[in-house]
């Protein structure tokens, strides 16, 4: 299927509007945010460019005790704590910063050897894009249900304005 209505103008502004790397002075990418539009002959949006995350394992890798200890061996509970942290702090910095996320949830995570995290996807958060002085919503289109709060459940995911309340409820489900 093609792009959503308005995504390049979603991309233009989140590549304008980044919020602020929790673990910048780490040269760490806590996000994998769009940094340039990429587009094909005749202004036609091909994607975008964001950082490459490298020595990264989806934090379905470190749910389970067994393919945890395969990946990333020495990985006790000291570091799944420090991924927790990491990943909330993560996620105050989006909200401080005026995003959603609204998709949080194993897939869209990714820790390193140190646990440190970086959230992809991030082209589906829900962001608030001001033009011309007004809020123009770009809603975030999809989510997991076991990371959905009760509210919004059996609700059109895609219509919803999401709060940073839904957000921390997949990110307890998480931790």
């Amino acid at each position: 299927p093609g792009p959503r209505p308005n995504y390049l103008n979603k991309l233009d502004w989140m590549v304008s509007h980044p919020p602020v790397n929790p673990t910048h002075r780490m040269n760490h990418s806590s996000l994998a945010w769009p940094s340039e539009l990429v587009f094909r002959p005749r202004k036609e949006l091909a994607g975008y460019l964001m950082p490459f995350i490298q020595e990264a394992v989806p934090l379905l890798e470190v749910f389970n005790p067994r393919r945890r200890a395969e990946t990333l061996p020495g990985f006790d509970r000291r570091y799944l704590h420090r991924v927790a942290r990491n990943l909330a702090i993560t996620v105050l910095a989006v909200h401080r910063s005026g995003y959603v996320i609204g998709d949080l949830n194993e897939s869209n995570v990714l820790v390193t050897p140190s646990a440190l995290v970086t959230l992809i996807d991030t082209d589906s958060f829900q962001v608030i894009e001001k033009r011309n002085g007004r809020p123009v919503s770009h809603p975030c289109p999809v989510g997991k249900l076991e990371y959905t709060p009760p509210e919004l459940q059996g609700q059109t995911i895609a219509k919803i304005a999401r709060l940073p309340e839904h957000d921390a409820f997949g990110l307890a489900v998480l931790i």
